[in-house]
């Protein structure tokens, strides 16, 4: 049976002003639909560094993945995205604007072959993750 998802809201002190999603549950549809709106819905209200704790989410499917990269896309300025559309010339640059937390190794497993950590940092907690804002 599926776990019903949740996503809880905090707003953190960082060096900047920081937006965490706590998530619970598993993030497939239609769960990934209600994370992209929510973080829409942050969006539009301000919000413009988002950290996403996944300490709760036991399993990510491809939509969780789509929706997770539809937010990178909502935090990121055009010039930037602009700027990852070109080959790097070194070491992959990581969105300042969008930190993963507390991914257990399946769901990391699920990131990394699908490439998100060559852009998106993940972080073992969110405590670590939050003093990378900034």
């Amino acid at each position: 049976m599926d776990t019903e998802f949740k996503i809880t809201v905090e707003h953190a002190p960082a060096r900047v002003p920081v937006t965490v999603f706590h998530l619970e549950g598993r993030l497939g549809p239609p769960a990934a639909d209600a994370l992209e709106e929510r973080a829409r819905q942050a969006h539009a209200a301000g919000t413009r560094y988002l950290l996403l704790d996944f300490k709760a989410v036991d399993f990510v499917t491809s939509a969780g993945l789509r929706a997770v990269l539809a937010i990178y896309k909502l935090l990121t300025p055009a010039e930037d995205m602009a700027a990852l559309m070109r080959p790097p010339s070194g070491d992959p640059r990581k969105s300042p604007y969008l930190h993963l937390a507390d991914l257990s190794p399946e769901v990391y497993y699920i990131f990394n072959i699908a490439g998100f950590l060559n852009n998106i940092a993940i972080y073992t907690d969110s405590a670590q993750a939050l003093q990378a804002f900034g």
